[in-house]
């Protein structure tokens, strides 16, 4: 059986009470080449047996040659994403004092007329408990909201929060192991899903979202 050092030790110190069926996958996983590990969970995928579903998610990436799933980009070889999701406009205004002042968010976007009567119409909103902002177009609605996600993917890039990171494991066959990774403000992963995620469609949804990639 070939093993990395790394994976030996956990199987070796796994806690009371880990699953030992998943363990005997992971160690007949192990038990392969690299690139007969890969077109092993490519089968597995497309067949839907998911026999090596349950594997904890680090240990799968380490089979399938990811080493730095913990702390994704220490090998430069992830792809990041920072978002900022694009919240209804009112409910921003509600948790954002003043929300008359919304309306400069757009302010590059309007014309210099429209943005004097967008500043008129959002002047009585700091009096209201719940701000309406009705007075907007369709197309001015979603030109706010993108500018609100732009503030808040600004402020969770100042803070680490709210990244990911994508890494893909070709296979020999032409098919794609895609691993995603929630990244915390230190770099490391608080977690990980799996190719298994992917097929499922239970990667994060970033269509509401203002993006920054790297």
């Amino acid at each position: 059986m070939k093993q990395t050092p790394e994976t030996t030790s956990r199987i070796a110190s796994s806690p009371v009470g880990d699953n030992e069926s998943n363990l005997r996958k992971l160690q007949r996983l192990l038990a392969m080449p690299v690139a007969q590990r890969i077109e092993a969970v490519v089968k597995d995928l497309v067949t839907r047996e998911d026999e090596f579903r349950e594997i904890e998610a680090h240990d799968l990436a380490d089979a399938l040659g990811v080493s730095d799933s913990r702390e994704p980009g220490s090998a430069n070889r992830w792809n990041f994403t920072a978002y900022g999701v694009k919240v209804n406009i009112e409910e921003y205004a509600d948790l954002h004092d003043p929300a008359s002042e919304l309306v400069y968010l757009i302010q590059d976007k309007v014309s210099a007329e429209r943005f004097r009567a967008l500043v008129n119409l959002s002047s009585d909103l700091d009096q209201v408990k719940k701000p309406d902002f009705h007075f907007l177009t369709p197309e001015e609605r979603k030109l706010l909201e993108e500018a609100i996600g732009s503030e808040e993917l600004t402020a969770n890039q100042a803070n680490g929060m709210c990244c990911i990171a994508h890494y893909s494991v070709q296979a020999a066959s032409g098919y794609s192991l895609s691993f995603e990774a929630d990244i915390e403000d230190d770099g490391a992963c608080i977690k990980l899903r799996t190719p298994y995620d992917y097929r499922d469609g239970k990667f994060l949804n970033l269509n509401d979202c203002v993006t920054d990639s790297w």
